[in-house]
């Protein structure tokens, strides 16, 4: 899993070198400077056919003193939809980021719809009870604020997403808890 990361990190940063065939803003560029805290990347993976969700997220310190990185999976049950799922993938890494001590957060997904319920706080029937989980939660951070990422800003969480499936045992249920991959 390990191997399966640094190539990711190796592609993304051979990415950065290539020259651009077109116009793409990168909205991470955009995002407000932290001063402290975290950048939480966050992305789901959801298989449909047996319902499974997995999810990864990485901390990444805002500081230019403290240059963390950590990269961290979880493990998961059964959810209806990928929306579902990116919902839990979010709920966990703050979950995550509390028992870390990590209060000043900005979360940063690839899923529109989530972020958009979570910064404007409209309801979607289908996700409701989460998003009223992850909302409750913002009472314990200092600071926690939520951005939409392009896909492509979010390839190592959605790569970490992805490899938790790997954790998955013969009854099709992933191990609980976080798993640090890198």
């Amino acid at each position: 899993m390990t191997r399966a990361i640094l190539d990711a990190l190796a592609w993304q940063s051979a990415q950065r070198c290539l020259p651009k065939t077109r116009n793409v803003v990168h909205p991470i560029s955009q995002l407000p400077v932290l001063r402290s805290g975290y950048f939480c990347f966050v992305d789901a993976a959801w298989i449909a056919q047996s319902s499974l969700a997995g999810s990864g997220w990485v901390f990444q310190s805002a500081t230019a003193l403290e240059k963390e990185t950590a990269t961290y999976s979880a493990g998961c049950r059964r959810l209806p939809s990928a929306l579902s799922a990116e919902a839990w993938a979010i709920k966990s890494a703050l979950l995550h980021a509390l028992q870390l001590g990590r209060t000043d957060l900005m979360v940063l997904s690839d899923s529109k719809s989530v972020v958009d319920a979570l910064t404007s706080n409209i309801s979607i029937n289908e996700i409701y009870g989460l998003l009223m989980e992850i909302r409750a939660l913002r009472v314990s951070f200092h600071s926690l604020c939520f951005n939409f990422i392009s896909r492509s800003a979010n390839a190592i969480a959605d790569a970490t997403a992805k490899l938790s499936f790997c954790n998955v045992d013969g009854r099709g249920t992933l191990s609980s808890g976080y798993v640090r991959l890198v």
